[in-house]
Order: structure tokens, then sequence, then C-alpha cells
């Protein structure tokens, strides 16, 4: 097995990145965000994500929808499952 390579990061509900390097982030609608990655991976790498809110209840989700060597799309929803505007962290790895 070779070296890992870990991209992660924390974005804010408007898109912009808060903490983390090695990636960009567009808003591409309402709880929908795509982030690049600056340096592709050697093959699609496992993502996980989790919602950053301070408000709201336990319900609130962040869903990898799509994944590539190149970036993913990550949504966000409220507690009734709509897609809502949400910080969020993740972790893509391969």
């Amino acid at each position: 097995m070779g070296p890992v390579t870990v991209v992660h990061g924390v974005v804010g509900a408007d898109g912009q990145v808060v903490s983390g390097a090695g990636f960009r982030v567009e808003k591409a609608g309402t709880g929908t965000y795509d982030v690049y990655f600056d340096g592709p991976f050697a093959s699609a790498p496992t993502v996980v994500s989790v919602v950053c809110a301070a408000d709201g209840g336990e319900r609130q989700t962040a869903v990898v929808r799509h994944r590539d060597r190149f970036g993913t799309r990550i949504v966000t929803c409220d507690d009734d499952g709509y897609y809502s505007d949400r910080g969020f962290a993740f972790t893509a790895m391969s």
C-alpha cells in the first residue's frame, strides 16, 4: 500500500472555506456544494461529511452525492430532509 492522500476542511453555509487547504468550493444551489480538489487523487477517494450547524436539530445531514478523482458534491439538508444551506466538514482520502 502506497502513501495515503488526505484533503479535509470546513465549509460555511455560504460556500466559503472556513478551514483546510487543497480544495475550493462552488455553491451550486440551495444546500448543494461542489468541492474541487487542487490536485486529483490517483483514484476516487473515500469521502465522509458531517453538518456543522449550531442551530437546528439532530436530523440535519450532509450527504456525499458524487465523488471522483477531481472532486465531490455534498448536499446538506434540514431536519425535514429538504435541501438547506448548512456548514459542513468533510474528509477525502485515498
